[in-house]
């Protein structure tokens, strides 16, 4: 059996596969979480991420989206809490593994210049992220936007970088202080395909809901996106 759209785990010890998964769309990329064996994470052609728990494929733990075009290279951050996606749309994200905001990408690179991405790499002490693109460049971008580069930085620097943070963390309750913390800037093509997902998204949400409002109770059955995103499991 071969499909573009398969995922199949192999035991190096076996000529057989042990499992395999056919996804609703193409599987560009996959990683390991280093520190937690169980977890595979699978980038693709839906321009979202998902981590599989590998003794059950048939539905992700989790779906990370906010591309809006196709992953092509995904990996895993040496600490294991957060990973980077590498995207056609040209932008390189950031998403935490789990804790506030999880789900959806915590920081987001892009430059001018930078083409569509083609492969994306963690230093061994998950400070910086390191990226390569079709423009023929390779970029170094650090882990956490807002850290402050410690090793060049005096103490008084380093103690007004925790007082804001300590600052920021204490007010993250207030609206407008928890949209600031979370303003990115994106390209202008990125928002403006990022808008026209989000009013297809509601289009279809309105649809379905008066879908339900004029039908028999339990005649329309509504499925998550998190079991959307696999065709069938075999093992």
């Amino acid at each position: 059996f071969r499909s573009p759209r398969a995922v199949t785990l192999y035991d190096v010890r076996q000529p057989e596969p042990l499992r395999r998964v056919v996804l609703a769309h193409r599987a560009n990329a996959v990683a390991w979480n280093p520190r937690d064996p169980l977890a595979l994470l699978v980038g693709g052609e839906d321009h979202a991420a998902a981590v599989f728990d590998v003794r059950s494929l048939r539905t992700p733990r989790m779906l990370y989206q906010d591309h809006v075009a196709p992953i092509v290279d995904v990996a895993f951050a040496p600490t294991g809490v957060e990973f980077a996606t590498a995207s056609t749309d040209k932008t390189l994200r950031i998403f935490p593994v789990r804790g506030d905001g999880v789900g959806r990408s915590r920081d987001v690179y892009y430059a001018k210049r930078m083409q569509a991405l083609s492969a994306v790499r963690y230093t061994a002490d998950a400070s910086y992220v390191l990226s390569a693109s079709d423009d023929a460049n390779v970029r170094v971008w650090k882990a956490r936007a807002d850290a402050l580069l410690r090793h060049s930085a005096s103490y008084r620097e380093r103690q007004a970088d925790d007082y804001r943070r300590a600052l920021v963390k204490k007010h993250l309750h207030l609206p407008d202080v928890r949209r600031i913390a979370k303003a990115r800037r994106v390209p202008k093509l990125v928002r403006k395909l990022k808008q026209k997902t989000l009013e297809q998204k509601d289009k279809h949400r309105r649809k379905l809901e008066n879908q339900i409002l004029h039908s028999k109770p339990g005649a329309v059955q509504t499925t998550p996106a998190r079991e959307k995103t696999v065709l069938r499991e075999m093992e």
